[in-house]
């Protein structure tokens, strides 16, 4: 058996956007430390993702800067709950 470990609480992971890419859920660490649970995180996320997304090609525009936004939503909608639950 292999195991691994999980970046939990957004840990390890710098940004959650570059050029062209998004990251969302396990990927992201967007995975509660209290508990252990992600898929609240992660379907917030994707929804975030989802929104983001359409709005870059609305805009023609997938560059980072642009995607900085999903950062930004997911932060204000949850990302301070990583900080309590590691606390």
């Amino acid at each position: 058996m292999k195991a691994g470990s999980l970046r939990v609480g957004g840990q390890g992971v710098p940004k959650t956007y570059a050029e062209h890419i998004i990251i969302v859920g396990d990927a992201a660490g967007h995975i509660d430390p209290l508990t252990g649970e992600g898929i609240h995180t992660a379907m917030l996320g994707g929804k975030i993702a989802g929104l983001t997304l359409l709005e870059a090609r609305k805009a023609g525009n997938f560059s980072s800067s642009a995607l900085k936004k999903f950062e930004e939503s997911w932060m204000e909608r949850y990302g301070h709950d990583f900080y309590w639950s590691q606390a």
